[in-house]
């Protein structure tokens, strides 16, 4: 996100949908870190992350979940924020990467959503979700995820804008380690196009969504 360059850069990247219960806790967490710029200099970079209910700029909610505009970490740093709907609805996760002239890039991975007011008697550690496999990929790409009890889960692709790209799961599976192979095609079939891409893992009280990238 936000590539070096003489002028000021402005990228946003949202989430896949996320079906959030009113006056439930959420916990979002992420890791994050930026890349020197091309000459090895070390220099900020500035993030914000806020919601909403659409996939949109214009539909995120003004007072941001996290804000940091002073980021000069290059390893992994752990970003944990607890936040709660005031109504039943979709919801829409906004990475907001904003640079000053000649700033050069941040990395965004794991971005995980807990509910910590859930009353199910499920751990929600039962499934894990692995990073896909290669990664950038093409034409194809591994995802592995591990279930420790037979339990219902989706397992979908979703673009950079947050749209549904396709459905890999929806059905109940026994325990262990399930793998599935994406084509980079659509529900429909029809082949997509390079960019970043979403695989979201869901079992009804825990959603896990990594980041991967096809390139061709």
């Amino acid at each position: 996100m936000a590539s070096y360059g003489g002028v000021p850069e402005s990228d946003w990247i949202f989430t896949p949908p996320m079906i959030l219960q009113a006056n439930s806790l959420y916990k979002l967490s992420f890791s994050y870190h930026v890349l020197t710029s091309p000459e090895g200099v070390e220099l900020p970079e500035k993030l914000e992350v806020k919601w909403g209910t659409e996939a949109t700029v214009e539909s995120m909610f003004i007072e941001p979940l996290f804000s940091n505009q002073t980021i000069t970490n290059l390893n992994y740093t752990l970003a944990e924020v607890e936040f709660s709907p005031s109504s039943n609805n979709d919801y829409f996760i906004g990475f907001h990467c904003f640079s000053d002239p000649m700033q050069w890039m941040i990395i965004i991975d794991d971005i995980k959503i807990e509910n910590l007011t859930s009353n199910t008697e499920v751990p929600l550690s039962l499934i894990d979700l692995k990073q896909n496999y290669p990664n950038p990929f093409n034409p194809t790409t591994k995802i592995e995820f591990e279930l420790k009890t037979s339990r219902l889960v989706n397992l979908k692709i979703y673009n950079a804008k947050g749209q549904l790209v396709k459905t890999l799961v929806n059905s109940k599976l026994d325990k262990g380690l399930h793998s599935i192979i994406w084509d980079g095609s659509d529900n429909q079939n029809k082949k997509h196009a390079s960019g970043i891409y979403f695989y979201r893992l869901e079992n009804g009280n825990q959603i896990i969504t990594k980041k991967m990238i096809m390139i061709k």
